[in-house]
């Protein structure tokens, strides 16, 4: 979990990462009180998916 700052928006991440591998990560406008996107990624595949 962590925050960043960007254009006067501050933004929430959490990277879950997974025993297969896998790392999910979830963004949210805090700013805004808007999640802004989730995606998965496969460390093993270099794929990314839901952005």
């Amino acid at each position: 979990m962590g925050h960043l700052y960007s254009q006067g928006h501050e933004y929430g991440y959490d990277v879950t990462l997974t025993r297969q591998g896998t790392a999910l990560l979830g963004i949210t406008d805090v700013t805004a009180r808007k999640h802004s996107t989730q995606c998965s990624v496969n460390a093993s595949a270099s794929t990314a998916t839901g952005i």
